[in-house]
């Protein structure tokens, strides 16, 4: 089956989020705290699910500061988001592409 759509949609899904990350250094980003939080929330609350299954995804904070993710946060959140995003393509290019029905062979 063509999935037209599917590629388009699940890059500028993955670009976005990207794009919202890196967003959050800039000068505009600290005065909207809503916007750091909102991003925010994007990498540490599925983190804190694998935490509460017992997994090592965060490491050790200096000071009252946020914990680092540790190799395997890095590597839960890319799978989990990435999981995410193709979910949502695939739907999005179910909805948007309507497969041909198949041609009718007389014999």
């Amino acid at each position: 089956m063509k999935k037209p759509y599917f590629l388009p949609i699940f890059s500028a899904l993955v670009l976005l989020h990207v794009t919202l990350i890196l967003l959050m250094s800039t000068k505009w980003a600290v005065h909207a705290v809503w916007f750091t939080n909102l991003v925010s929330a994007t990498l540490f609350l599925p983190l804190l699910v694998f935490k509460s299954v017992g997994l090592p995804v965060f490491g050790h904070s200096e000071g009252f500061g946020w914990a680092t993710f540790t190799m395997l946060g890095w590597l839960l959140l890319c799978v989990f988001w990435m999981m995410v995003y193709w979910g949502i393509a695939t739907f999005a290019n179910r909805l948007l592409f309507k497969p041909e029905p198949p041609l009718k062979q007389n014999t």
